[in-house]
């Protein structure tokens, strides 16, 4: 939705109130349609994996990279959870009102659940 918004925002300018309404609406036309082939190439493209394991890991699949595993802290600020692993400092950012009643559960006890020897503080605000 940005891209139509974009481009009738740009009409709007100083420069484009003169030009004329045969010249103007291609221009909106193309950004509706970038925008849709942008929305279609997304829908596409492969996600990524999130998997918690016991004792406080998980391990991150990005699309078309190596996975990452190791010990992680979980962190929520209303609206996103944060997963920081303890290598690499890697974080993970998301919305956890996407997940199902049980993920959410899932989440919360991995949460909980890390050991007190990791090397990241546990703390959940959830």
């Amino acid at each position: 939705m940005l891209w139509p918004l974009a481009a009738v925002s740009l009409l709007a300018t100083r420069w484009a109130v003169d030009l004329p309404s045969w010249a103007s609406w291609p221009i909106v036309v193309a950004a509706m349609a970038l925008g849709l082939w942008r929305v279609k190439a997304s829908r596409c493209q492969p996600r990524a994996v999130l998997e918690l394991l016991p004792e406080g890991w998980a391990r991150w699949s990005p699309a078309g990279s190596a996975p990452m595993e190791g010990p992680a802290a979980a962190h929520e600020q209303w609206p996103v959870t944060t997963i920081r692993f303890a290598t690499g400092g890697t974080t993970v950012v998301f919305w956890p009102d996407t997940l199902c009643a049980p993920g959410r559960r899932l989440l919360r006890r991995w949460a909980r659940s890390a050991t007190p020897v990791s090397p990241l503080p546990q703390f959940w605000m959830g």
